[in-house]
């Protein structure tokens, strides 16, 4: 009986340090809501000297997180975390970032950029737009913003982060540059609200937006709507996303003949893609619109 008990007591012993470890804390660590949000910080971050622990808190492949709840283990990860500093898109993640502080009310909150619902700007789209992700003049504020926030968490690492942000800066005046005016007025249409800021700085000109929300389905009332505006306006093509239900936009292509674009937000993705992949995909979109506009 004592050798049976010993044997217990040595297999538990030999065990506490592994449980003791993970429920201890984590003295500081940074936390991306959303994909787009995570790969400007990763691509920041590139080449710090033992920065503090990066994580992405919704599944890379869930997209947009409206709906999004934390499961039990991130909610307990995050309550440990000792100095946690969250990165977020404002205006798509409130309600998780709402979650997140009331876990830890020590959180050190940093919007991107906080969504305006009732200021509407050219193009009828609100100025304060979060999907600022998928344009290049745009993108830059994204990369300032987290640039700054990482210096001042992790003052060590200041010259990696700067060098980052000029890196990527760079790239994206380039980016940006490349794209002005190529749309040439064109009339198009778009699934979703998600490319109106890369709409509007290659100057095509968006008619309409048929989901200002989540997609669903359309009632034969809008399906008319629709119809009757591609027609009568002559409207180019519909940009439709990987991440959306095609059901409705070849419902209008079949009624009209319109073309569809697919376009790529990098709103979700796999976790190990290459550096600068946000901005890589941004060009990929532009050579189609511009491919699209000729």
């Amino acid at each position: 009986m004592n050798k049976i008990f010993c044997a217990f007591l040595l297999i538990a012993l030999a065990l506490l340090p592994a449980a003791c470890k993970r429920s201890a804390s984590t003295e500081k660590e940074i936390v991306c809501t959303t994909y787009p949000v995570w790969l400007i910080t990763r691509d920041l971050m590139q080449g710090a000297e033992n920065p503090p622990p990066l994580s992405l808190l919704v599944p890379p492949d869930n997209g947009c997180p409206h709906d999004y709840a934390l499961d039990t283990n991130s909610m307990i990860r995050l309550s440990r975390i000792k100095t946690l500093l969250l990165l977020r898109n404002g205006g798509l993640d409130d309600i998780l970032a709402d979650s997140v502080k009331k876990l830890n009310p020590k959180t050190m909150d940093h919007p991107i950029i906080t969504h305006a619902g009732h200021d509407h700007g050219k193009y009828g789209i609100c100025s304060q737009d979060p999907h600022i992700f998928t344009a290049p003049g745009q993108a830059k504020k994204m990369v300032l913003s987290i640039a700054n926030s990482l210096m001042e968490f992790n003052p060590a690492n200041n010259v990696v982060y700067a060098k980052n942000e000029a890196r990527l800066l760079a790239k994206l005046d380039e980016l940006e540059a490349t794209a002005k005016d190529i749309g040439k007025g064109k009339k198009i249409l778009a699934m979703h609200s998600t490319f109106n800021h890369l709409l509007a700085e290659t100057g095509f000109n968006l008619r309409g937006v048929i989901f200002g929300g989540h997609i669903s389905a359309l009632s034969p009332v809008e399906t008319q709507k629709w119809i009757n505006m591609i027609k009568q306006e002559k409207i180019a093509f519909l940009i439709t996303e990987p991440q959306t239900s095609r059901q409705v936009a070849e419902q209008l292509r079949n009624e009209t003949g319109i073309s569809l674009l697919e376009l790529d937000p990098a709103a979700s993705g796999a976790i190990d893609v290459p550096a600068e992949y946000l901005l890589k995909t941004m060009e990929q979109n532009i050579a189609k619109l511009r491919e699209a506009a000729q």
